[in-house]
């Protein structure tokens, strides 16, 4: 107690070097543990799923293509293809994209909810149990017993007011009455990531019965996730797949000649772009942090030059090293430990204003918060940085000599005084070297990525997303019908130049991969290759300003779903022929 009350009273003493001091602690702890409570809640944190270890998810990759397209999906019947021939996996869910149109009632306007339509065993794999109500069970995914739905959390709170007796009511959606038959618990999200980039919310709303309609659902794609059988590892899983891939490629090879179905942990599916940049963030944020430790011990490597007359009478009465020792790192770890609580300060207050800012695209991000674990991790940043800054001073000042001649030195009056902080001031010169070095490149990077020409007009154009819903749309002719509308009646307004239709917005990573190939062809190329395959309006390319260099454009009658006609770029043709 000695200790702390003289500490307090140093420290009150000289009040601007120790708000200098506690500024650059608070601010540099309080950036780290922002950053720790992001990597905390996206990564760390487990998903809110029973054993997710043993949850993998499936995805189609094309070897033929140097970069992937978003292949977080697998053909319906390859699906039950691996559902009936595996050994390695307990359960497979299967679950695909929804959106319904909630009808408005008297408080509240019609909106579009964003969902998934989920096989029985999809909920059942992931091991969660419903707030209220039940789960979509066997015998729910019928023809004619699909009008039900599960309400997430969120919409229970928002939509209806935290209504207890929700369940068994019905509300109308794409015109027809649907059974809401539970409410999922409110940490309970699935998928974790953002499916599309044109879906009306960042997250799932509901979940609804996906009937088996084949052949409709036959080629189409879904996602896709197993857990494993107990004892089993993922390796074990893979390679079985790998083997079940194999097959299909020979059974099927109309829908699997360039595509290999692969699995991975869905931990490790959750955010893997993300974690790269949080933890480059985290990086960064600890080269300050030693930045501001560095400029720290360099404040009070000044005082104990100032206190050496100090230091020369305590050791003439007696006291002995250590206890010098002892008094100076107290008084370290106290700057350090209300830095620190200053820093957590800041991150709480930070947390509660970045949610409203986090990108959907980084799952869990928005739910990140400076809980306890965060305090714990500020406060012992925090006395770690305490003894990191504190350790030179008080070794350098406990060493102090008895000689009389010290008695009229004067702070940095000496060479060898001004050894250590010249070290603290080259370190500081070093880290902030590494740091200007690595934003430069950042810069430069960001500099090029932008002034590259992406091949198409990004000026004077805008984009919106438009839904159809599922249900009143399922017919391929009704919803061409209804794009065309759109289209003809956005090309009516003035000031509009070109309007068309894209199943993926560029660099939306949505697009989807196939196999292509030249019934002639140069001998010696390859005679099949994998690409990118984007649907578009018959005017779309020219509305891009696409440069056309040989051939036509797309004409209105050529819109089907035969896909017959195809204009490709220089890569596909020169490789082809």
């Amino acid at each position: 107690m000695q200790d702390l009350r003289l500490a307090f009273r140093l420290l009150w003493r000289s009040r601007i070097a120790t708000s200098i001091s506690l500024l650059s602690i608070a601010l540099t702890v309080g950036a780290v543990s922002v950053v720790f409570a992001a990597i905390k809640s996206v990564i760390l944190d487990p998903l809110p799923y029973h054993d997710p270890e043993r949850l993998i998810q499936f995805r189609s990759e094309f070897p033929g293509l140097r970069q992937q397209p978003n292949g977080d999906w697998v053909v319906w019947n390859d699906m039950q293809e691996i559902r009936r021939r595996s050994r390695t996996l307990q359960s497979i869910g299967v679950y695909g994209n929804a959106v319904f149109d909630l009808a408005g009632d008297g408080s509240s306007p019609p909106v579009a909810l964003y969902g998934l339509r989920v096989t029985p065993d999809l909920l059942s794999t992931l091991g969660v149990t419903p707030l209220l109500g039940r789960l979509i069970q066997p015998g729910d995914d019928q023809p004619g017993r699909d009008n039900e739905m599960l309400l997430s959390y969120g919409l229970w709170k928002t939509r209806f007011h935290s209504e207890p007796g929700i369940v068994g009511r019905s509300v109308t959606t794409n015109g027809h009455a649907c059974l809401v038959i539970g409410v999922m618990p409110h940490d309970f999200n699935f998928p974790m990531r953002r499916q599309a980039a044109h879906t009306p919310s960042p997250y799932v709303e509901f979940w609804a019965p996906l009937v088996d309609r084949a052949p409709e659902n036959s080629q189409a794609g879904f996602g896709a996730v197993a857990r494993l059988r107990p004892g089993v590892s993922l390796s074990e899983a893979q390679h079985d797949l790998a083997s079940i891939s194999n097959t299909l490629q020979h059974d099927f090879p109309a829908l699997n000649r360039d595509r290999v179905i692969t699995a991975a942990l869905l931990p490790d599916r959750v955010a893997p772009d993300a974690s790269r940049a949080l933890f480059l963030l985290f990086g960064a944020a600890l080269l300050f942090l030693l930045i501001a430790c560095s400029n720290v011990a360099n404040l009070l490597l000044a005082r104990t030059f100032e206190r050496q007359r100090e230091m020369v009478i305590r050791f003439a009465i007696g006291a002995r090293r250590s206890r010098v020792v002892r008094q100076l790192l107290t008084e370290s770890i106290v700057l350090a430990l209300a830095g620190g609580l200053a820093g957590y300060l800041l991150t709480v207050v930070a947390w509660r204003v970045l949610p409203a800012l986090a990108p959907a695209s980084i799952p869990r991000l928005a739910a990140a918060r400076a809980d306890w674990t965060v305090f714990c991790f500020a406060l012992l940043l925090a006395v770690m940085n305490g003894l990191l800054f504190g350790i030179i001073p008080a070794l350098r000042c406990s060493g102090t000599s008895l000689n009389p001649g010290l008695f009229s030195l004067k702070s940095g009056s000496t060479a060898r005084h001004d050894y250590f902080r010249s070290a603290l001031v080259m370190a500081e010169v070093a880290i902030s070297v590494v740091l200007v070095m690595t934003g430069g490149r950042l810069l430069d990077n960001f500099a090029r990525l932008v002034s590259t020409n992406p091949g198409f007009e990004t000026n004077h154009v805008i984009a919106s997303v438009v839904l159809p819903a599922v249900e009143r749309y399922r017919d391929p002719h009704k919803r061409a019908v209804f794009y065309q509308r759109i289209v003809d009646a956005v090309r009516a307004l003035p000031g509009i130049e070109g309007a068309g239709t894209v199943d993926a917005l560029p660099f939306s990573g949505e697009n989807h991969g196939g196999s292509v190939s030249a019934h002639e062809y140069i001998q010696g190329r390859h005679d099949a290759l994998t690409a990118e395959i984007d649907v578009v309006g018959a005017d779309y390319l020219r509305t891009m300003g696409v440069q056309l260099l040989q051939g036509r454009w797309f004409r209105a009658d050529e819109m089907s779903e035969s896909g017959d006609s195809a204009i490709i770029d220089q890569r596909v043709a020169a490789r082809l022929w």
